[in-house]
């Protein structure tokens, strides 16, 4: 399994943990839904700044996401 399909099963968890739709984690972080659809399903490595708006609509740090992959 890719860097960047571990990352994206990482995402997911987070976000169904919290019971949120992708258009929900998507609002919530300020991205395009489409552009989290890629790097949910692997396809997309995001960039630091992305990876900062994921962690904030989480409530965690951006290394929390990181951990573990």
């Amino acid at each position: 399994m890719s860097l960047e399909q571990l990352l994206g099963k990482r995402i997911v968890e987070l976000r169904e943990g919290k019971e949120w739709t992708q258009e929900k984690l998507a609002a919530e972080a300020g991205i395009a839904p489409r552009h989290l659809q890629q790097i949910e399903h692997g396809k997309r490595w995001p960039r630091a700044a992305t990876l900062r708006k994921l962690a904030k609509a989480f409530k965690i740090e951006p290394e929390d996401i990181l951990r573990g992959i």
